[in-house]
């Protein structure tokens, strides 16, 4: 009887050891922050600037992060402002728009009017866009930086618009603007 009671004791313990013993799946999560700098130095009041990804620090995030394992999944998030306001600068406020050519050419809106009063300004901040952001173009910037995974070669640039408005017209808009959001990776090694 205590045989029976001790095999069964055993067999129990068994199953529990087995089936609690499931596989675990672990994942890597790198991530990289990139910074696309404009400078503004305007009296019309109008705003264009021309911006371009540094290709080569994000291939070589993709090409080190593919040495820890396979790219299950690349997203974007904390889309953000910051500035460097210059002494000169007269404009009180700007209206910023950031754009990006999708895979077919047509130009998307990352995210639309964002305003700044520059007297609230300060210097190191960082001011979230996330509120304004538009799921096309943060698609397109996404599917861009995915596409530099399976192929790092296939864009010679790529282009970030800035355009907007500076108030009063008429007076010095000068400023660097930094637009910056991070490259988050899954990894399974």
């Amino acid at each position: 009887m205590v045989m029976k009671k001790i095999i069964a004791t055993l067999f129990i313990l068994t199953l529990v050891i087995f089936y609690g013993c499931e596989e675990k799946q672990l994942f890597l999560f790198p991530t990289l922050t990139h910074q696309v700098q404009y400078t503004v130095d305007e009296t019309t009041g109008v705003i264009h600037e021309d911006g371009q990804l540094a290709l080569e620090e994000i291939n070589d995030f993709l090409t080190e992060i593919q040495l820890d394992g396979l790219i299950e999944e690349i997203g974007l998030e904390g889309f953000a402002f910051s500035f460097d306001i210059y002494d000169d600068n007269e404009a009180e406020t700007v209206v910023l728009s950031a754009f990006i050519q999708d895979g077919s050419g047509e130009t998307v809106a990352i995210f639309e009017d964002q305003q700044f009063d520059i007297a609230n300004i300060e210097e190191g901040a960082t001011y979230s866009v996330t509120d304004l952001l538009q799921e096309e173009g943060v698609q397109a910037l996404e599917d861009i930086i995915n596409g530099l995974v399976a192929d790092p070669g296939q864009y010679d640039t790529v282009n970030i618009a800035v355009d907007g408005v500076s108030s009063p017209s008429g007076v010095a808009a000068h400023m660097e603007v930094f637009i910056s959001f991070r490259i988050n990776a899954k990894i399974k090694p």
